[in-house]
């Protein structure tokens, strides 16, 4: 997808702005796999657990992510023949 951002000076806020989130989110996801490593180590059994609750959360989050993006049931039977709608595979 090719976006054309002109140079406003809007456009360089949302820039610096989204550069900041991901600098953030970087530094981030590192907190996030030391809480993950010290979870294994110490409660493996227990960290399974939650790891597939969280799991269940982020096919719901990328379900709806889907249909923020616009796709919809046909482009998704046109990734995947075999796939049903979304409501009827998912145990929500």
């Amino acid at each position: 997808m090719n976006i054309d951002w002109s140079e406003s000076m809007e456009d360089r806020k949302v820039t610096r702005l989204l550069d900041q989130i991901q600098e953030i989110r970087a530094r981030n996801n590192k907190n996030w796999m030391g809480i993950l490593r010290l979870a294994f180590r110490e409660a493996p059994e227990e960290s399974k657990v939650l790891m597939r609750e969280v799991t269940k959360c982020d096919v719901q989050i990328n379900e709806l992510t889907r249909q923020l993006g616009g796709e919809d049931e046909k482009e998704e039977e046109e990734r995947d023949p075999n796939a049903t709608s979304s409501a009827s595979h998912h145990n929500w």
